[in-house]
């Protein structure tokens, strides 16, 4: 929000968004439980969506670092989120063979 910034996974099970300028930490997003392989901007720049080890797809505010929805339904590891182009729409592929 209101400049760049870089978001990132990890194994630890949280996200992190990064102020490209000096590095310093802007949110640590947590709640995963277990690993977070992929992240995705919204591309309103005030959401983010979050999927991994847990096998859920977590949708967070970049705001206030809290977790907006909590989606289920894979039955594996989930390893790929796109947003569509809506804006809105978000697709998960995972382990279980399912998008």
């Amino acid at each position: 929000p209101g400049g760049a910034c870089l978001l990132t996974g990890s194994f630890d099970g949280t996200a992190r968004l990064w102020a490209l300028g000096d590095g310093a930490e802007l949110q640590a997003l947590r709640g995963h439980e277990g690993e977070v392989y992929k992240v995705a901007a919204l591309p309103d720049g005030q959401r983010v969506a979050m999927g991994g080890q847990d096998k859920t797809v977590r949708i967070w505010s970049v705001a206030d670092g809290a977790e907006l929805l909590c989606l289920r339904g894979h039955s594996e590891v989930i390893w790929s989120i796109c947003v569509l182009h809506d804006g809105i729409s978000i697709a998960s592929a995972s382990d279980d063979g399912t998008v």
